[in-house]
């Protein structure tokens, strides 16, 4: 998760239909409310760029550099796009005070995220080109299977189901892998640093160490994910 090159950064921010910048001149008006559009739709990565996204504060629409001041002030202002409670699932991102064509500028970069969809006041922003717009039912069925791994180890390989696939889901007796709320339970539990293999990486490391299969209880509203101590 390394921050852009100084030539990265400038051929992005210039770069003008590119639907991997935001360029904001001021932090003012309606600034603030569609930065955090962008870092949404950033984080969600529709087009699959698995790549980083850039807002900057302080550049124009014509990729020029305003002259504003970065000041403390602004910059944590911007680190509460990610503490705020408004995006979530939290973005992943890093703000920075940069240095463009010689005049400061403020640039958060944020990372795709590993679970999507993320939704910011509960709508999901996608970039539609260098535009940003809300997700339709398309859109976000494409967004929750980004995460989901082709083929998934299931406890019981000789069971009734072998393995989980995409062509498979939805079967009586197959539990929907695709939740979020169990990838976010393997990874509170540290069985993964990132989401979609937490359940093969669960067993491995469980299998690793003598422990029994985890075990998941699927409710609608809960997900108990049981773990028992080796023999």
């Amino acid at each position: 998760m390394s921050p852009l090159s100084d030539d990265e950064l400038a051929e992005l921010l210039g770069h003008l239909e590119s639907d991997r910048v935001e360029r904001k001149r001021a932090w003012a008006g309606d600034a603030p409310e569609k930065a955090r559009q962008a870092v949404c739709a950033f984080a969600n990565d529709l087009p699959g760029h698995d790549q980083p996204g850039v807002l900057a504060i302080g550049v124009d629409d014509n990729g020029n550099p305003a002259g504003i001041p970065i000041t403390d002030r602004l910059l944590q202002t911007l680190a509460d796009i990610k503490t705020d409670g408004r995006i979530l699932p939290p973005p992943t991102l890093t703000l920075e005070r940069r240095t463009y064509r010689g005049v400061p500028i403020a640039v958060v970069t944020v990372w795709p995220a590993d679970a999507p969809p993320v939704r910011f006041d509960g709508r999901i922003w996608i970039r539609i080109g260098p535009r940003r717009g809300t997700a339709g039912t398309q859109d976000e069925r494409i967004l929750n299977e980004n995460w989901f791994d082709d083929r998934i180890e299931i406890s019981n390989p000789g069971g009734p189901y072998g393995i989980v696939t995409k062509e498979n889901f939805g079967r009586p007796g197959v539990a929907d892998y695709r939740n979020p709320a169990i990838a976010a339970v393997l990874k509170t539990l540290g069985f993964v640093q990132r989401f979609g293999a937490g359940i093969a990486e669960t067993h491995r490391a469980l299998a690793a160490n003598g422990n029994p299969p985890v075990q998941f209880e699927v409710e609608p509203t809960f997900v108990l994910a049981t773990v028992r101590s080796a023999p």
